[in-house]
């Protein structure tokens, strides 16, 4: 069989893979607050989720913990988003810091990071609301959030490292049907890991940067609910990327001229559930689901056998790919392509997005092309400002530059 890129990508991935192991009988993607693992982040969203490899993107903390950061300065961004969560209806939702535009759903997403020396530090709060009429779902009033304070370390000029913690929550009240359930509020704390290594090899015809990441996130002990007969794992997620480059030697202002990027990730759930032969879940608990999530999944759709079908570990890896154009460092035109296998998630479409950088302040834009997604043409917008605190950060203003220039 030949190999191809990410193929060989996928290897690396799997050194946990327990060789000749038996199937079981699961399911796919039952975890709890699983709304809080949407990537929001429209620059990651536009290159199909493939940036566990990129750094100092405000998204960074919910990808990769060792990622975060723009050195040598404070950046603070919020997001909204144009078009329904999963309809494309075209409602604006809220986010943390922007006047409310939907009285249903809205969704926030808010990071502030700061960048000094060797260590980065960053608090992200991610929120899921919906109150949608008690007519039109089972639940009025549920929503997911959680708080985020992640850390980095840079070990040498090319190896970072970073982890994060999360306290979870989950609300739910007015379940819509007789003998209605009083409110529940489940909570959970979750923990992230990630390390970065980042080259950039010098050539008389341009700089060629390459970067490998890997990142563990939302690992934490399962979560208990008081009307589920089991308790339920978290969405704990692996990635694994590289990230390739080339930037044209020219310079303009200190800006390179352009620039170019392909992105390639992995990711999977490690998330391992077996039911009984009647019908009872239960969940390996998170170290070892670790293990034996790099087994061959079986899952039972049905009571026949026609009803059983079995997915490889290969099949059960998201494949994520992105490729961007930059001009200038101040115009960023993004693609990419986000991929699951039919039988285990079936999320597969195109992403296009573009970002501006005029360093004091950043917007960035995505949008999912496809129509037949659950997430289908939704739109991420995020506003974001960059305060510069070191000598070195300011004097990497292109601004600053371009008034010198015009003082001559």
């Amino acid at each position: 069989m030949p190999f191809s890129a990410p193929r060989i990508l996928s290897m690396l991935l799997v050194l946990l893979l327990v060789a000749a192991t038996p199937s079981v009988y699961a399911q796919v993607g039952v975890a709890a607050l699983e709304g809080l693992t949407i990537n929001m982040d429209p620059f990651s969203r536009a290159l199909g989720e493939a940036t566990v490899a990129r750094r100092g993107y405000p998204g960074a903390a919910s990808v990769n913990p060792a990622s975060i950061g723009h050195s040598g300065t404070a950046q603070i961004s919020s997001i909204f988003t144009a078009g329904g969560v999963g309809n494309g209806a075209g409602a604006l939702f809220r986010t943390a810091w922007l006047p409310r535009f939907s009285a249903d759903d809205w969704v926030a997403s808010s990071v502030v990071d700061v960048a000094l020396g060797r260590w980065a530090v960053a608090y992200r709060y991610n929120r899921i609301d919906i109150n949608a009429p008690t007519e039109s779902r089972l639940l009025a009033n549920q929503y997911e959030q959680a708080h985020s304070l992640t850390l980095a370390y840079a070990v040498t000029a090319a190896l970072s490292v970073g982890a994060g913690i999360s306290r979870m929550e989950d609300h739910s009240s007015g379940v819509a049907t007789v003998g209605a359930a009083d409110a529940q509020t489940v909570r959970a704390t979750s923990f992230d890991l990630g390390a970065l290594y980042t080259r950039a090899f010098d050539t008389a015809v341009g700089t060629w940067p390459v970067s490998v990441g890997w990142s563990l996130t939302n690992f934490g002990a399962q979560v208990e609910r008081p009307d589920a007969f089991n308790p339920e794992p978290l969405p704990t997620l692996m990635r694994g990327g590289i990230s390739a480059g080339y930037s044209y030697p020219a310079t303009w202002l200190g800006r390179i001229l352009v620039g170019v990027h392909v992105d390639l990730a992995l990711s999977k759930l490690t998330i391992r559930t077996t039911a009984d032969e009647n019908g009872m879940v239960t969940a390996d608990g998170p170290v070892k689901a670790l293990f034996t999530t790099w087994q061959p999944l079986t899952v039972r759709t049905g009571n026949t056998d026609a009803d059983v079908f079995s997915l490889s570990v290969w099949e059960q890896l998201r494949r994520h790919s992105g490729m961007s154009i930059t001009l200038l460092e101040a115009l960023h035109l993004r693609a990419g392509r986000f991929w699951e296998h039919e039988r285990n998630g079936a999320r597969q479409y195109n992403s296009v997005g573009w970002g501006l950088d005029l360093y004091y302040l950043t917007l960035d834009y995505s949008r999912i092309l496809d129509d037949d997604t659950p997430l289908a043409e939704t739109s991420f917008w995020r506003f974001g400002a960059r305060v510069p605190l070191t000598a070195q950060a300011r004097a990497d203003d292109p601004w600053r530059a371009l008034w010198q220039r015009l003082k001559r």
